[in-house]
């Protein structure tokens, strides 16, 4: 699922490979979400709290933002451009 809405660029094993090691995940969204146009898109920053637990049990948590973007009800468009993709993430760590 999450690399379906994933719009990086890395192919779907460099994807598995960077999560080899978790074993869950949840993502909090932070409300206000801001969303702007340009060009026939709608961009969205979403402000979330990441919380990880690895195949050892390690916990890891994250705090930052994913950016969203979407393509307008245009001529042309497709059903899938008009969902929303993450087309950037900016995480960091953040205290336990």
């Amino acid at each position: 699922m999450a690399y379906r809405i994933w719009n990086g660029g890395r192919s779907y094993s460099a994807f598995r490979r960077g999560y080899a090691r978790t074993a869950s995940t949840q993502v909090t969204l932070v409300p206000p979400f801001t969303s702007e146009g340009a060009a026939g898109s709608i961009f969205s920053d979403i402000k979330v709290r990441v919380d990880a637990r690895l195949t050892d049990g390690t916990k890891q948590r994250f705090k930052g933002s994913y950016t969203l973007r979407r393509v307008n009800d245009v001529d042309g468009s497709t059903p899938a451009q008009r969902r929303w993709h993450i087309v950037a993430a900016k995480l960091t760590p953040a205290g336990q």
